[in-house]
Formats: C-alpha cells, sequence, structure tokens
C-alpha cells in the first residue's frame, strides 16, 4: 500500500476553517449521526475493593491509553453495571480535565478499548462510544477523533478554570466530520495503523535509548558522589547501612548539622499555565523530580493570590518535595540562580544552611540524588495513603550522611557537572528525535483522515 498527495481527486471547500478543502465525494456527517454514547457510571466509595473487577476513572485515560487500574469492584456485582461494561473496539473520552493545551491532562483524552481493558468498568465524567452502522469504520473514526481538527473542537467548547475544565455531550457530538466511503475508511485505517505503528516502534526505541543514558547518568552520580574521585584513598564502614564503605578521612553527619532549617511557602490560587515574564508563579511539586529542579514547571498566581505568596527560590539553595507518591518524595533540585517571581508552595521545602556548614550545597544536591538514600527518604515518609507520602522535618534531618572535605566536596561536583551535562546533551537529542517522530505522527494521521493524502 502507499499514499500520494491527493492532487488527482477534487477537492471542495469543507466550509470549515481549520479543515481547508477536503476530497469532493466524501460526505459530511456529525458525529451524533453516526454513534451512540453510553455516559460512565457514579461509583461510590464504599463500591471499591482492594481486588476485583477493574473500573476505569476519566484519570486513568492518559494519551489514547488507558493506565493500569486501580480501582475495583467486587466481581459479583458486574450485573447490576452492563451499561458501562467495556468491550474491545469501544472509544471512551474523558469529559472532565484540564484545558485542552496541557496535553497531559487536558479534557477530551480518549483511548480504543484494546482486549486486555475490555471487561473493565467505566467511572463517570467519561463516555463510552459506540458506532451505530457496520458501514462506517470504528477505526477510521477513531483516527478523526485523535487528529488535531478534533481537538481544536474541544478547545473551543471547553468552560471552565484551566485546573479544572468540561466539554458538554451535546456540544462535542455537534463535531462536523468527512467521510470516505467504507471501503477507503478501511484503507486509510490500515495505512494508519501501519504507519504509525512503525513510527512508535522509532519511537519506544528512542525512549528506551533516553532511559539508558539515564541510567548512565545515575550510575555516575551513585559511585562519584559515594565513593569520591581517587579511588586508591583507603576505606572504612561508614556504619550507615544505605551506604557501606566510605574514605576514611570522610565525617559522618546529620542533615541537621548541615542544614539549620527548612523553610516554606503557602498554597494560592493559580491557573495551570506558565507564568510569563511579567508574571508572578507558584512552583508545582513537578518542579523537582530525579532529573533536578526545572523551573518551568509553575502556575500563573491570580492577581489577588500575590500578595499571599512567600518563599522564592534563592541561588545555591535546595528545594525539596516534602509530600508526593511514594516515588518522588524527597526528591530535590539544585537552584542555580534566584528566582524573585517564583514562590514555594506548602507541599516545597527550600534549605536553610548553618552559616558555616562547610558544605558545598550543589555537592548536597547530588548526594541528595543517589539513589540508596532516595530509598531511605521515601522509606521514612509516612501516610495512610498507598499513593502520597509526607515527610516530617525532624525525621528527614536526622538522616545519617557522609561529608568530604569541602575542596573535594567542589571537586566531585564540578566533575559531575561536566560530565553529567555531556550526557544530558545526548539525551536531549535523543528527546528532540522523538518529538520530531511525534509531530510526524499527528501530521500524517491529520492530513490522511482529511484526504490531503490519498492512500492507493
Amino acid at each position: 500500500m502507499k499514499s500520494e498527495l491527493n492532487k488527482a481527486v477534487s477537492m471542495k471547500d469543507s466550509g470549515i476553517e481549520r479543515l481547508s478543502e477536503v476530497p469532493e465525494y466524501w460526505e459530511a456527517r456529525r458525529l451524533k449521526d453516526i454513534l451512540t454514547y453510553t455516559k460512565g457510571y457514579a461509583f461510590k466509595s464504599e463500591d471499591f475493593v482492594d481486588s476485583g473487577t477493574p473500573v476505569v476513572k476519566a484519570t486513568d485515560i492518559k494519551q489514547y491509553r488507558i493506565l493500569e487500574p486501580t480501582s475495583f469492584i467486587n466481581s459479583s456485582t458486574i450485573e447490576s453495571y452492563k451499561k458501562v461494561l467495556l468491550k474491545k473496539n469501544d472509544i471512551v473520552i474523558a469529559t472532565v480535565g484540564s484545558q485542552p493545551n496541557i496535553v497531559d491532562s487536558a479534557v477530551g483524552q480518549l483511548a480504543r478499548i484494546d482486549e486486555k481493558t475490555a471487561g473493565s468498568l467505566l467511572n463517570q465524567n467519561t463516555l463510552i462510544i459506540r458506532i451505530k452502522t457496520k458501514r462506517i469504520s470504528n477505526k477510521f473514526i477513531y483516527y478523526i477523533l485523535i487528529s488535531e481538527f478534533f481537538r481544536q473542537h474541544l478547545s473551543l467548547i471547553a468552560r471552565g478554570t484551566a485546573n479544572q475544565s468540561s466539554i458538554k455531550v451535546s456540544e462535542t457530538l455537534e463535531y462536523l466530520l468527512f467521510l470516505p466511503p467504507f471501503d477507503e475508511q478501511e484503507a486509510i485505517a490500515h495505512y494508519l495503523d501501519t504507519k504509525t505503528d512503525q513510527i512508535d516502534r522509532k519511537i519506544d526505541l528512542l525512549t528506551q535509548k533516553a532511559a539508558l543514558y539515564g541510567n548512565l547518568k545515575q550510575s555516575l552520580i551513585n559511585e562519584t558522589v559515594t565513593r569520591g574521585l581517587d579511588k586508591s584513598v583507603p576505606m572504612k564502614d561508614s556504619e550507615i547501612k544505605w551506604l557501606g564503605d566510605v574514605p576514611e578521612h570522610w565525617d559522618i553527619k546529620r542533615l541537621k548539622d548541615v542544614i539549620e532549617n527548612l523553610e516554606s511557602g503557602v498554597s494560592v490560587n493559580a491557573e495551570n499555565l506558565p507564568a510569563q515574564i511579567d508574571e508572578y508563579g507558584i512552583l508545582k511539586t513537578s518542579c523537582v523530580n530525579k532529573y533536578g529542579f526545572n523551573p518551568i514547571e509553575n502556575k500563573t498566581i491570580l492577581p489577588e493570590e500575590i500578595s499571599r505568596a512567600k518563599c522564592s527560590p534563592r541561588q545555591g539553595s535546595i528545594i525539596i518535595s516534602r509530600m508526593n507518591t511514594p516515588e518522588l518524595v524527597g526528591a530535590s533540585g539544585f537552584v542555580d540562580k534566584d528566582y524573585p517571581k517564583l514562590f514555594l508552595p506548602d507541599r516545597l521545602w527550600q534549605t536553610v544552611f548553618h552559616r558555616n556548614p562547610r558544605i558545598n550545597s550543589k555537592w548536597l544536591s547530588y548526594l541528595l540524588s543517589v539513589t540508596r538514600l532516595k530509598e531511605v527518604i521515601s522509606f521514612s515518609a509516612t501516610g495512610s495513603s498507598p499513593s502520597m507520602k509526607n515527610l516530617a522535618q525532624e525525621d528527614f534531618l536526622c538522616i545519617k550522611i557522609f561529608t568530604p572535605p569541602l575542596s573535594e566536596q567542589k571537586a566531585i561536583a564540578d566533575y559531575l557537572d561536566t560530565k553529567t551535562a555531556k550526557i544530558d546533551q545526548i539525551i536531549q537529542i535523543i528527546n528532540t528525535q522523538i518529538e520530531k517522530l511525534k509531530e510526524l505522527r499527528k501530521t500524517l494521521i491529520n492530513d490522511v483522515v482529511t484526504g490531503k493524502i490519498k492512500v492507493v
């Protein structure tokens, strides 16, 4: 099967600016005319159990996939919920979320149900979409719904704030699309399956490659921070369970010996869009992760809330996540400069060092990212929820660490800065390749489902 620019076929004005022209013989239809829908069921909290039949929630629908289920109901009650029992090839769409421009959590997230997810139930704030007739290809409609043109339609009808938006079913189903004959729909769907699978395989390989370089970076940090640059020096038992042997001349301390205080800000109301140069932002907890501090991860503070914000990131400090998932609680990042227009929420800490701590803060930031120490920090966090843990200041500050002489700390930090920068550069090149492939995938779908490229 091959494709070519659709020059041989007569085109007509679609009447829709975003679509421009479509093949003359394609038929205009609205979604409401070709499909049926069922709203998800509003399960009560007491309905959920530890295991049983999976329940797909709106938040489980991400980037055209269904996440691994975390909610279940008793399988013996499944007969009561037949209307929301998912079948293979059903299309599900979330009717709540953030504004459509916030990709990962946008309202209108959708996915096509595979064999693995079939048999699950669908929770509220969602729709099950099924095609009315066998003369319309389910897979072709799915590709239309993941096209940029449908996303643009959702952005026009979404109501609410950046953090919490919704779409009305009636407005969603008013979407105007153009249908080729059934055989061509099937050919287009098959063509896109083949081409997108090829692109996805390349993306997966590049993603694995980036992960390998990420692991290399982590191993380099682990080895260098815990063993130093000179591998010939005598070693001693650190008497710290997570650490093992360290160079003989290194001292054992607690974090509170170098950190005098952990300050935090307050949570304020904000729009879920990064602050512009003339605006003020509140940092998200996602501003610190296993890769360090990312100031772009912030939300624009509402004008009436600015006076409440406090505690801006300071150059040379370390920001720490005190409340997060078990994997990310204790995540930290070094602050490279002052950010006077950004502020910490109450879920983030910022280090305040003793006046003469004999500590290089960049070295300490590398230490806090050592895998085994992160495990210790995560283990010391508490909380009844399996998905959210909280660090107490005293527990964190009592954690034992080791400290090389100040000059050696600086040498280690400088060495890691140089080495990790080179690895980061390689990862960035790979990520750029991934983004180009994603853009190619998106453009291909847009052009094929609107007849700009003819599938022969």
